[in-house]
């Protein structure tokens, strides 16, 4: 299916889920509740093979094309997950007939002839420096990001009102700003949760198979979107609050280990 940016087509720039469709891509109410958020800071935490890449490519190149020009930031953990990421965006762009072209493309970057500019990089706070006044910043795998990187890419909103950061990932133990964002970020984020029970494209046989063969603690991690405390991937014996309580005095009900201590 092609796409024709002017005459009526124009219509798509306030419709980002009709631009989805326009593109081959028909979202669940989830991923349409992504493309249309406008809040600052989104947070989405998500099962497995929910599709989070081709939302992420399909609010990028919305984003290039509708609010140019503009400067979009994927950061994905690796330079194989970035590459990946910008190839599902010159998939949909490849529907289009009349969409803007490209100036200049590398592995890592396409810039168009509407002054658009998209990078792709691997999550490595070294790789973003230098971008300013991103429209749109989106981390792929944020739990799996260094948080050096986070310090490095929200300065890149301070002069742009209108721009979004997107941190989405499966979670990976409680440590982390990811993390720490989505369970005690308070009302400054838009909050996400997408379990496998919530796609409609994963089915029951499968995520049987699956909880057979991780076991219940990483099966629902990987597929109920659970936080578990500790970086064994939630074997701990003890977790972390039960562990804060035993060194402070701030909890009347718990009762010490050791009373005459």
């Amino acid at each position: 299916m092609t796409f024709d940016l002017f005459g009526s087509s124009l219509r798509l720039a306030g419709d980002p889920v009709a631009f989805s469709r326009a593109c081959g891509l028909d979202p669940d109410p989830a991923q349409a509740q992504i493309l249309t958020s406008t809040r600052k800071r989104i947070l989405l935490n998500c099962t497995r093979q929910w599709g989070k890449s081709s939302i992420c490519a399909m609010k990028s190149l919305h984003t290039a094309i509708f609010a140019a020009p503009a400067n979009i930031v994927l950061v994905s953990p690796s330079q194989n997950q970035s590459q990946s990421l910008l190839d599902k965006v010159r998939f949909y762009w490849s529907k289009f007939s009349g969409a803007p072209k490209a100036l200049a493309e590398s592995q890592s970057r396409i810039e168009f002839e509407n002054g658009s500019k998209l990078y792709s990089l691997p999550g490595t706070e070294r790789t973003v420096r230098g971008i300013s006044a991103a429209r749109l910043i989106i981390i792929d795998e944020a739990a799996r990001v260094e948080d050096a990187l986070v310090a490095a890419v929200t300065p890149m909103m301070a002069t742009l009102p209108e721009s979004q950061l997107l941190m989405l990932s499966t979670p990976s133990g409680t440590r982390g700003l990811w993390a720490s964002y989505y369970l005690q970020g308070g009302d400054a984020w838009q909050r996400f949760t997408v379990t496998a029970e919530d796609c409609p494209r994963i089915s029951k046989e499968h995520l049987e198979a699956e909880r057979a063969a991780l076991g219940e603690l990483m099966f629902q991690q990987e597929y109920g979107c659970r936080f578990h405390n500790g970086d064994d991937g939630g074997t701990s014996v003890f977790d972390e609050d039960f562990i804060r309580k035993i060194f402070t005095n701030d909890d009347p009900d718990f009762k010490p280990f050791f009373p005459n201590s």
